[in-house]
């Protein structure tokens, strides 16, 4: 889940569409082996900054790495006292303590966040890595064919300076993990796609993907997708706080290699395949996420379909009958053009919302009883 800048209500709601709780407003709740990561800027703009953040603390507590709050930028500027953006509702003396007193629990988890997630082969961060944090810190190098560790040094290192850096010096100097080219600030590629630097740091990490928040796009977006390497950058800054107006995406990836968007105010969901950046359409995406009321309209939907297949073949029955009625009054054969046969009603379901890639939608036609097979209306892609 990406920037989310104090709305509660899109956050609770996002989190309730991914069946993460059992009513909107619960606690966070992971089934089977989930993991959750959140890419950073829960704070500023929108007036439930420590609210969401204390759901994720939470959380943390009881599922420990299962569930991961990567630092973003405003995050940062909290730590440091930059308090320009918070909400003027949420903005108080209290607040400040809050953030700025070393003794503080909200302070403490903060200054302990990691910085970047490596999982099944995908980076996680808040606004991108670049090899050059990497390459040129000698330890790091060392461990070079251990991506995991590469990354938990990398993590501790972000930490030290977080506690123990000048701040006038790690928050402006570009070669610093905490300056304007580091996973806090850099724009260089959501904004600038700039593919080879991606490819280079996927590469180092032998990583596929990367998967960003930072930089507002209009819907979950993938740049610099190599068919041939099977690598991109995944973009999930939809601007979806209240404070944005944007819509509220999230994405789930299974394995590495199947990306799922899910958009809660349209009940939409993408299945994507990273390798061959081929997209499908999932209309019926609540079923496939297990929400009770997508089942439900589900099965609404199809009894309206079948009344409506039963209505037309009785009208269809009973012009038959008045056909032949008519006919053995005046002693003659009907004729076929006499006889109606079942009307042909077609519901599609299709969604023509603009995609990059190429798109495969699933069609139900609900036809008449000949168009059954096996018991099951038909299905066409």
């Amino acid at each position: 889940m990406g920037d989310v800048h104090g709305d509660y209500r899109v956050f609770s709601q996002l989190l309730h569409h991914l069946n993460l709780t059992t009513e909107i407003g619960g606690e966070i709740e992971l089934k089977n082996d989930l993991l959750f990561i959140q890419t950073g800027d829960v704070l500023d703009r929108g007036p439930d900054g420590l609210k969401i953040l204390k759901i994720l603390m939470k959380a943390m507590d009881k599922y420990h790495e299962r569930v991961d709050f990567l630092l973003g930028n405003h995050e940062l500027m909290n730590l440091y006292g930059n308090f320009y953006y918070v909400h003027q509702d949420e903005y108080s003396s209290e607040y400040k303590n809050l953030l700025l007193d070393d003794q503080s629990p909200i302070r403490k988890f903060l200054l302990e966040r990691n910085i970047v997630r490596l999982v099944d082969g995908v980076i996680y961060t808040h606004a991108g890595l670049v090899s050059f944090f990497i390459e040129n810190d000698p330890t790091l190098m060392q461990n070079i064919q251990n991506p995991s560790m590469v990354v938990k040094l990398l993590n501790e290192k972000a930490v030290h300076l977080l506690k123990h850096g000048t701040r006038g010096f790690h928050t402006r100097s570009p070669k610093s993990l905490l300056g304007p080219k580091g996973p806090f600030w850099t724009r260089d590629l959501s904004d600038n796609e700039d593919c080879e630097a991606l490819y280079a740091i996927l590469d180092l990490l032998n990583a596929n993907h990367m998967v960003v928040g930072h930089t507002i796009k209009d819907e979950v977006t993938i740049l610099c997708h190599d068919k041939k390497r099977k690598k991109s950058l995944i973009c999930i800054d939809t601007g979806m706080s209240s404070e944005y107006g944007g819509l509220p995406y999230a994405i789930k990836i299974v394995d590495g290699k199947t990306l799922y968007i899910y958009n809660s105010k349209t009940n939409e969901t993408t299945m994507i395949d990273l390798e061959t950046n081929e997209m499908f359409e999932l209309l019926l995406q609540s079923h496939h996420t297990g929400s009770h009321d997508g089942t439900i309209r589900m099965i609404i939907m199809t009894c309206v379909v079948a009344l409506l297949i039963l209505a037309c073949l009785f009208l269809a029955t009973q012009k038959s009958k008045e056909a032949m009625d008519m006919s053995s009054q005046i002693g003659s054969t009907p004729s076929p053009s006499m006889i109606s046969s079942p009307p042909t009603i077609q519901f599609k379901l299709d969604n023509e919302k603009k995609i990059q890639g190429s798109r495969k939608s699933i069609r139900y036609d609900f036809i008449n009883p000949q168009h059954y097979e096996n018991g099951h209306l038909r299905k066409t892609l």
